[in-house]
């Protein structure tokens, strides 16, 4: 099956639930994919600074495993918002074809 989004090749095949969800969208697992983050795109805990796709994770002492091994970020969103942040998590550059649909709504201040 072709991609009706980015008209590559669907490729391998996945896990039955993805597959369907594939199949049924006529969707390559890539456009699967950051077609799923739209449904997130105004979330509070959502970055897209530079074209990367980020999210915020839970603060707190408890959680053993954090974004970046912990490092510190402060980003400030384009809507006024600063947040602080050692538990930030990449998902990766947003796809050409999306970034209209996924425009950055924040910077990284140094």
């Amino acid at each position: 099956m072709t991609c009706s989004k980015c008209g590559k090749d669907q490729g391998h095949k996945m896990a039955p639930p993805t597959q369907k969800k594939m199949d049924e969208l006529k969707l390559c697992f890539t456009c699967l994919f950051w077609t799923e983050k739209l449904a997130i795109k105004d979330d509070p805990l959502t970055v897209r600074a530079d074209g990367v796709h980020y999210r915020i994770g839970e603060e707190g002492a408890d959680h053993a495993f954090r974004g970046f091994g912990g490092a510190k970020f402060d980003i400030e969103f384009y809507d006024g918002r600063r947040v602080v942040s050692t538990n930030l998590w990449c998902q990766g550059d947003i796809p050409e074809h999306f970034r209209p649909l996924l425009p950055n709504n924040a910077k990284f201040k140094e």
